[in-house]
């Protein structure tokens, strides 16, 4: 009969169905945090000045753009260097929450070491924040940054804010590179094409290397405009600062940003691929009765 249950064990295949995909989700949270947990271990830490442009592990003090204004958190006011909300409605139904808003910092902060500093871009990031904070309230947005509410008598409103906060350790594993400035290879690309142009302007060129008069560019006097397009090329370096910069790596590899040193991380990947493999067993062990039956 269309819509009837099928049954297995005199149970309702949709507990199966249930328990295989926990078993699949479980199984993949086990896999994917393991996978983390080896990627941190085995990314050898690096120091903001002499890193490799590239795949790299930073660790140092979270502190704010010096450029930019102090990010403050939108449900608490508190001031920090990144944070994320949401904000989400009691539906009624077996306390279920939806969610009603959410947000996520996009503002780069500093990461300082020993050595120097870099901007961290935490668009697209695995964040593990230093706080974590969820209250109840009766309002779609907190009137007060601290509710006291447990959303256990009457409380409609769920509200979740994480953050980082300024002089946090951080941990970033991340694609390294350097934005601005002007490197040596770019350098000769870029003074071929300012000689191509001077050459589109002939009157130009001869009026201002031609020295001896006889309308044509000798060996000598081309080496001169050549040398000329390296010094103006080279003197737009200074109008663009170097910046270091970590974000989200071009080639998928894993984009993590933590509150914690790279050993606890570490650890804490390690914490959840175990209980995600225990889920798995118990997943599967619940498969094995229902089928093999009472």
């Amino acid at each position: 009969m269309i819509g009837a249950h099928w049954m297995v064990a005199g149970h309702s295949g949709w507990v199966l169905l249930v328990f295989a995909a926990a078993a699949i989700a479980a199984l993949y949270l086990a896999v994917r945090y393991w996978g983390l947990s080896r990627r941190i271990a085995d990314t050898a830490r690096a120091r903001v000045r002499s890193a490799p442009h590239g795949y790299v592990e930073l660790y140092g003090r979270a502190e704010f753009a010096t450029d930019a204004k102090c990010p403050v958190a939108p449900l608490t006011g508190r001031t920090c260097v990144w944070w994320s909300y949401r904000i989400a409605r009691n539906s009624g139904r077996r306390r279920a929450w939806e969610t009603l808003d959410s947000g996520t910092s996009d503002a780069a902060f500093m990461l300082r070491d020993d050595t120097g500093a870099c901007l961290v871009d935490p668009r697209d990031a695995l964040v593990k924040p230093s706080e974590r904070q969820v209250w109840y309230g009766p309002e779609s947005w907190p009137s007060a940054p601290y509710s006291t509410g447990s959303g256990l008598f009457g409380d409609r409103y769920q509200y979740v804010e994480q953050r980082i906060y300024e002089n946090d350790g951080v941990c970033v594993l991340g694609e390294f590179a350097t934005v601005g400035g002007i490197a040596d290879g770019i350098a000769d690309v870029e003074v071929s094409a300012l000689l191509h142009d001077w050459k589109l302007d002939q009157a130009g060129l001869l009026k201002r290397f031609d020295q001896d008069g006889d309308g044509k560019l000798s060996v000598a006097e081309w080496e001169h405009a050549r040398a000329a397009a390296r010094s103006e090329v080279l003197s737009r370096q200074t109008q663009t600062p170097v910046v270091k910069q970590i974000a989200k790596p071009s080639d998928g590899r894993p984009y993590v940003l933590a509150a914690r040193d790279p050993a606890h991380l570490a650890q804490s990947y390690r914490w959840q691929a175990a209980a995600g493999l225990a889920g798995f067993f118990l997943a599967v062990m619940a498969l094995t009765r229902i089928l093999m039956g009472p």
